[in-house]
């Protein structure tokens, strides 16, 4: 006959993954955008990581631990040092699947991959080229003249997750926008559209508002409501742009439009230069996330096996 306490142990388990998959994807999805792309994350692979994470912690705990109820109710520093090495899996877990999409990236734009800019059709394509200087709009926070943006704002002060806690800094709202632009490797040019598309651009710069303070020239108030939300504290902004002339990679769905082809949609990724910088610094990243994931998966599941004295 099963244990009652494996058994909900078990049930218990199950409803968390559940839980905090959601939470993940839903969190994920919440946040800024070019937060959200940092990492090489999508919300669906990082509720996909939490509950590999999770259920592998569980896993762990289930097969190589001696976890009695007793043990869980008499020791709180018990069940925290347990919390701890599951953090670290599931964080090992999320760089991982970091590693997996920036090798996604790295495999959509290598250079063998690239098509001329003036010769595409319809479908999934990747090409690059240089920006013309034929479209172009003035960036929100800044007002540099640029093709496509990527922006954020973080809020310095305290209480900004608990009242009771000095949290100094946290980006609070960003996001990323642009106009139609054409890129041409000189076989002809291709327009661009980067709406919805993922942006890995140069240029950073930044621009911080003190309280009651004026705008700055160029700057657009791309968050109204954190300006109205935060007006008493300093307000960073950092904004990257991708410029007229500069070299930029692009991949994802061609359609046909009634002046031409356009590359646009969401599974658009632009990204600032050529493509063997491009794809040499994704395998990079790919590979470095892969490492430090494995890495800390080991360490968390031997810190949980000592934990729960399966070593």
């Amino acid at each position: 006959m099963a244990d009652p306490f494996g058994l909900f142990l078990g049930f218990v388990a199950l409803l968390a993954v559940a839980f905090l998959a959601v939470y993940a994807y839903y969190e994920s999805a919440g946040a800024p955008a070019p937060v959200r792309t940092r990492h090489g994350l999508t919300p669906g692979r990082s509720a996909a990581a939490v509950a590999v994470g999770v259920g592998l912690a569980v896993l762990v705990v289930a097969v190589g631990g001696r976890v009695s109820f007793e043990a869980v109710l008499a020791s709180r520093r018990y069940v925290l040092r347990v919390g701890l090495w599951v953090v670290v899996v599931v964080g090992a877990c999320e760089a991982v699947a970091g590693g997996y999409g920036f090798a996604r990236r790295w495999w959509q734009c290598r250079p063998d991959r690239v098509d001329a800019t003036g010769r595409v059709e319809a479908g999934t394509t990747a090409v690059s080229g240089t920006v013309t200087d034929d479209h172009a709009a003035a960036a929100p926070v800044t007002g540099r003249t640029a093709v496509c943006w990527s922006w954020s704002v973080s809020v310095t002060g305290p209480g900004l997750r608990r009242y009771d806690e000095d949290d100094p800094h946290r980006t609070v709202d960003g996001g990323t926008g642009g106009c139609p632009f054409v890129v041409d490797d000189g076989t002809g040019p291709l327009c661009v559209d980067p709406t919805d598309a993922t942006l890995a651009v140069d240029g950073e710069r930044s621009v911080v508002r003190q309280p009651d303070s004026a705008p700055p020239d160029g700057f657009a108030d791309p968050a109204p409501s954190v300006e109205a939300d935060y007006a008493d504290r300093p307000r960073e902004y950092t904004e990257a742009v991708l410029r007229p002339g500069e070299t930029a990679t692009v991949w994802g769905a061609v359609v046909s439009d009634d002046d031409g082809p356009v590359l646009r949609g969401p599974r658009t990724t632009i990204v600032a230069g050529s493509p063997a910088g491009v794809a040499r610094r994704y395998r990079r990243r790919a590979a470095g996330y892969a490492l430090a994931g494995i890495a800390g998966g080991a360490v968390g599941v031997l810190g949980l096996l000592w934990s729960v004295g399966g070593l």
